[in-house]
């Protein structure tokens, strides 16, 4: 029998390569998805709050991948494909925000200590006025 509901969920979070029993990981990683990529694991997590309001952007050119329900909520469901800049207030908003994400990005992109995962990066850059829906 496979699991279901957040424990299916939540085994999916677990490390293949830790698992040291054989049997243990063939147990969990039967009837489940591969293990799934820090970024897509934090994305889901953002997601779980309704009223979170995250964009998942590429980056460098800030385009919008994905939305969770509180952005739905506060600028419409057509923000995918958009640019983030594109929801700021003003201009020299959009401006610093580019830098400091591409600064950002930069930074995590260098090789790091051991046990960082290069790429990934989590900031917090200030207030920015976003613009109404």
């Amino acid at each position: 029998a496979t699991a279901s509901g957040p424990a299916a969920w939540l085994s999916m979070l677990r490390c293949p390569s830790r698992l040291t029993d054989t049997a243990e990981r063939s147990s969990t990683m039967s009837g489940i998805p591969d293990a799934a990529h820090c970024r897509e694991v934090g994305w889901q997590l953002l997601g779980i709050v309704p009223t979170t309001i995250g964009l998942l952007c590429e980056v460098p050119g800030l385009k919008v991948l994905d939305v969770t329900g509180g952005a739905k909520s506060t600028w419409g469901s057509t923000l995918a494909g958009s640019l983030v800049v594109s929801l700021l207030a003003t201009p020299t908003s959009a401006a610093w925000l580019r830098r400091a994400i591409v600064t950002h990005q930069n930074l995590a992109s260098l090789e790091g200590s051991p046990g960082e995962v290069p790429g990934f990066a989590v900031h917090t850059l200030g207030q920015l006025e976003f613009r109404d829906g």
